[in-house]
């Protein structure tokens, strides 16, 4: 029995009843590394077996070649970013590159994820979300009063912060692929800005006044973070994990929480103001600021460990897939700006030049884990890196 994972995460299982498909060879490794016994082997096997007694055929009387692998154990190779980042598994030979998207709103767009790299949803003001779909855009609103700032997907549901102009209050939406389900406020009087959770059942959410939401499915309604305090707002989070998450904001606030509490807070020196933050390597995170500044952060010591200086350009946030590879978005003067890096090294530098008329400002980057990029920004502004 074969088995092939799908993206959803599930599993699809496939019998083979008499023979393996052409060109397949049964793998009679067991998971103990050991061969197993109670299975019928040739004894000539690896072997030139055109004068074999017992030759096997597939259905179509052709032999089974004893080189190849069963067709679904292909194992992607490493990756090895080029000069733009690409790790290319299935699209390897394609050509990949920087280009607008057609599109389809003028509003802001101030953030994106998605499910893979065919399917994601970017999020902005008037309760805009922009679907991208196979390469397929559309825009949808269904709550008019919202301005989001924040996204965020895991668990088959995709989580959405902001704030709610009506009830003047934060706000979180949460929606599965067809399914939209009910605001849920929260009681501050501030924006939520960013939303993010290492497991589904434990997210954090960051945003003005200086606020600091959990919240636990299937339990919707957040609550606030004990025992934090301060006049600061909080820009962006990351959750590392189950209890874990670090959240930056301005004056160069950096706070921790552990255990699902929080922590401790700290300051980088110069107040920087923080706009986001992404893990490099272990321990180590990619922070970005409006201070012409990327910051390479040792949360063990609590330090700044290298500091990229970028003068003139104002940075909005940076993220990256869990295999290495990070983006740092932002804007100077007309023109976007972009840094790639690979495990917290800057590999990528790249300008988008605009003009007064179509500026390419710049907001929010997600990284899908085959490589692509999406960014988006302002007056309906996004930006693909793909195949």
């Amino acid at each position: 029995m074969a088995s092939i994972l799908l993206a959803s995460g599930c599993h699809l299982l496939f019998q083979y009843e008499d023979n393996p498909p052409d060109g397949a060879v049964p793998d009679l490794t067991r998971r103990d590394g050991k061969v197993a016994v109670d299975r019928k082997v040739p004894r000539d096997r690896g072997k030139d077996r055109s004068k074999a007694k017992d030759k096997k055929v597939s259905k179509d009387n052709k032999p089974w070649p004893d080189s190849k692998p069963w067709p679904d154990k292909k194992i992607p190779p490493d990756i090895k970013p080029g000069p733009d980042l690409q790790v290319l598994k299935q699209d390897k030979g394609t050509t990949w590159t920087w280009k607008s998207l057609n599109n389809v709103t003028s509003s802001d767009l101030k953030d994106v994820w998605g499910y893979n790299g065919n399917n994601v949803r970017m999020v902005g003001k008037g309760g805009l979300e922009v679907r991208y779909l196979f390469g397929v855009l559309k825009a949808y609103t269904v709550y008019s009063n919202i301005d989001y700032h924040g996204a965020w997907g895991g668990g088959g549901w995709i989580h959405y912060v902001g704030y709610d102009n009506t009830k003047k209050a934060a706000v979180w939406v949460r929606q599965q692929p067809s399914k939209i389900d009910s605001e849920h406020g929260g009681n501050s009087s501030g924006k939520l800005k960013s939303v993010h959770g290492a497991d589904p059942k434990e997210l954090y959410a960051v945003g003005d006044n200086t606020t600091i939401y959990k919240i636990n499915p299937p339990n919707w309604d957040p609550v606030v973070l004990a025992g934090f305090t301060s006049n600061t707002d909080l820009n962006a989070v990351y959750s590392s994990g189950v209890g874990q998450a670090i959240a930056v904001g301005d004056d160069g606030l950096v706070v921790f929480i552990s255990g699902g509490k929080y922590s401790t807070k700290k300051k980088i020196s110069g107040d920087p103001e923080l706009t986001g933050i992404w893990p490099a390597a272990k321990g180590m995170y990619l922070i970005t600021t409006e201070a012409q500044k990327i910051l390479l952060y040792d949360a063990s010591k609590k330090a700044v460990s290298k500091t990229y200086n970028t003068p003139g350009v104002e940075w909005k946030g940076v993220r990256g897939n869990l295999k290495g590879v990070a983006y740092a978005v932002g804007s100077k003067g007309n023109n976007g700006e972009i840094k790639g890096f690979y495990k917290g090294n800057l590999q990528l530098t790249k300008t988008v030049n605009g003009t007064a008329a179509a500026k390419m400002d710049f907001n929010a980057v997600w990284v899908a884990d085959d490589g692509q990029v999406y960014i988006v920004g302002e007056k309906g502004l996004i930006y693909r890196y793909g195949p």
